[in-house]
């Protein structure tokens, strides 16, 4: 027993040559996970924006750059609520915006409407054509990003980065969507449709 004791307070040696106590390699393993679990929603949001840099066609690169406006808006305590269409959206984020970066963000938002509303916005345009919008759009998003960081203080951009508020906001979203209270009231008005559909049939 005395031996199991020595054993298990000897020091651990790192590949290095460095003794470490075995608590404190727990510790610092502990360490370690909390990190990285914390650092999940930056390694999320890092990946989104890199995917909609890079989506193919002219509407997923403009719905994707009015995506990561939204984002990084709400990343940086920006008013935006998800019931405003992109002009009231756009009215209210250009406030005290520089001329050049407001028309940037006016184009965009004309951009996004027809790409939302028209029946087939790139129908009949030539490809090359349609990809120099695309980045022109990319353009014009990455302008109105970058103008609404530098609105706002360095720890508001850090904690943007580190910790990005439109992220945890998905997550909370999704783990609504997904608990049994939802489920339940999902699947009463399954039923409750099941029932009227039926009901509806046997009136005919």
């Amino acid at each position: 027993r005395r031996g199991d004791a020595v054993t298990a307070d000897r020091p651990t040696t790192e590949p290095g040559g460095l003794h470490i106590p075995g608590t404190v390699a727990i510790v610092l393993g502990l360490v370690v996970l909390a990190l990285a679990i914390a650092s999940i929603p930056m390694i999320r949001r890092l990946l989104r924006r890199r995917r909609r840099r890079h989506a193919h066609g002219y509407a997923a690169a403009v719905l994707g750059a009015w995506d990561e406006l939204v984002d990084t808006a709400t990343d940086l305590g920006q008013p935006w609520s998800p019931f405003d269409t992109p002009r009231q959206a756009a009215k209210r984020l250009s406030r005290g915006m520089d001329p050049t970066v407001a028309a940037a963000l006016d184009r965009l938002r004309r951009q996004v409407e027809q790409v939302r509303y028209a029946a087939a916005p790139d129908s009949g345009v030539d490809p090359a054509v349609l990809e120099e919008r695309a980045a022109a759009v990319r353009a014009d998003a990455a302008m109105v990003c970058s103008n609404l960081r530098h609105r706002v203080r360095w720890q508001t951009r850090l904690a943007a980065y580190s910790w990005p508020s439109s992220e945890r906001r998905r997550q909370r979203s999704s783990s609504r969507s997904m608990s049994p209270g939802a489920f339940g009231a999902g699947a009463a008005d399954g039923l409750v449709e099941a029932s009227s559909s039926g009901r509806a049939e046997k009136a005919e």
